[in-house]
């Protein structure tokens, strides 16, 4: 499937705040404001984005095969991949003389700032299956189950 981007702001001004909660390493709660009455004006967007693609390729058997019923069974190795990713992109404007990461910014100073989240999943494994086919006249049945058996591979940038 195609990759699908999705993307929304969140505007802040000098009275409407914009702030998102997060967890430090040691397990701490804390707020990053992008934007805070009387300290920062800003806005925060976030985009994300998805994508989807599998293959599998297949050896077919025919078990049985007579008076239009067919009974195949079928090996093969399968892939699927999902990547998914997460982006905050951040501007705040300082409205007053204040403190940023420990040092002093002046009034007008501004921020910007880029988190990423990324994050993809990878099967690959063997399957085996069974296919069933009757055909009478103009109609045609069919049915057919797969199961597959493998590894999962999982990565993770943040």
């Amino acid at each position: 499937l195609e990759r699908r981007t999705a993307s929304d702001l969140f505007p802040g001004s000098d009275t409407r705040p914009v702030s998102v909660p997060f967890v430090t390493p040691g397990g701490e709660f804390g707020v990053y404001d992008y934007s805070l009455p009387d300290a920062f004006a800003g806005s925060l967007r976030l985009r994300n984005s998805a994508q989807l693609l599998g293959a599998d390729a297949n050896i077919l058997h025919r078990f049985r095969g007579r008076n239009g019923v067919s009974v195949d069974g079928l090996f093969g190795y399968r892939f699927l991949s999902l990547a998914e990713r997460l982006e905050l992109l951040g501007e705040s404007r300082a409205l007053v003389e204040t403190v940023f990461g420990g040092s002093p910014m002046a009034a007008g100073g501004v921020v910007f700032s880029r988190d990423s989240f990324r994050a993809r999943n990878e099967f690959h494994g063997g399957q085996l299956g069974l296919r069933l086919s009757a055909r009478r006249d103009r109609f045609t049945f069919g049915a057919y189950g797969k199961y597959a058996l493998g590894a999962n591979v999982q990565t993770l940038r943040i």
